[in-house]
């Protein structure tokens, strides 16, 4: 046990096809895992701070939340190192020899070892090409709430496919994090290694604020306090998110 490393706020999903929902229902039932069909009501009392899509169907989990990233890190880090880890921070793995097994630095030099293991996220696109991974970047904005609605953003549910074709998907604040709005649409294949990828273009900003404001009431009462972009891969075939 290395900490609090999740807050678990429960999770709604949109959909515009029923039919869809529908299934999705009978899966998660079928999986053991407590999902409800909301009415057009109860979906505005689950998430009163987003503008409802009209003829859109939304499904309600108990279990979801927010994995808090940063603290994993920190806290593994710390971990392994009081339990005899050497940590070498600021050094850049150039490569991987699955043969030996051993990482290659990029000042040339091997450390070898019996087993590797590779948590790079967006980067195993470089680092193990043979596992066919691709490369998706996402922008996202961080935003504070407006004081009458900073308990019900307390409060809400982790959302994803809201606001139609933007594709909506947001995370409440919790346990020191911000409120986070993204929108799908927005999303684009991208080179994992490439420095642009961490730069948030003014018309990147724009598109992400006003696919915002079109669903979220307010908008001119809550402040943006930080824009930012996130590189993770994806494993279509197998149906893998790797972020």
């Amino acid at each position: 046990d290395i900490g609090p490393l999740y807050v678990e706020t429960g999770a709604v999903c949109g959909f515009a096809d029923p039919g869809t929902a529908a299934r999705v229902l009978d899966q998660l039932r079928h999986a053991g895992i407590t999902a409800r069909r909301l009415t057009p009501r109860e979906r505005l009392d689950v998430l009163p701070v987003l503008l409802p899509d009209p003829d859109h169907s939304a499904i309600a989990t108990e279990r979801g939340g927010i994995l808090l990233a940063d603290q994993i890190a920190i806290l593994l880090a710390e971990w392994l190192g009081r339990h005899g880890a050497v940590l070498r921070p600021n050094t850049t793995v150039a490569s991987l020899d699955h043969g030996r097994p051993a990482a290659v630095l990029a000042d040339g030099e091997v450390e070898q070892a019996d087993i590797v293991i590779a948590c790079v996220g967006a980067a195993t696109t470089n680092l193990a090409p043979m596992l066919a991974v691709g490369a998706r970047r996402q922008i996202l904005a961080y935003l504070e709430p407006p004081g009458h609605l900073e308990r019900v953003w307390r409060n809400a549910p982790v959302f994803v496919n809201f606001g139609g074709v933007d594709d909506l998907w947001g995370a409440p604040p919790a346990a020191g994090t911000h409120l986070k709005l993204a929108a799908g649409y927005l999303a684009c294949p991208a080179r994992s290694d490439h420095p642009a990828n961490r730069d948030v273009s003014t018309t990147e900003t724009m598109a992400l604020l006003n696919s915002i404001r079109t669903h979220l009431p307010h908008f001119a009462s809550y402040r943006v306090l930080r824009m930012s972009a996130c590189t993770y891969s994806t494993a279509a075939a197998q149906g893998v998110l790797q972020c």
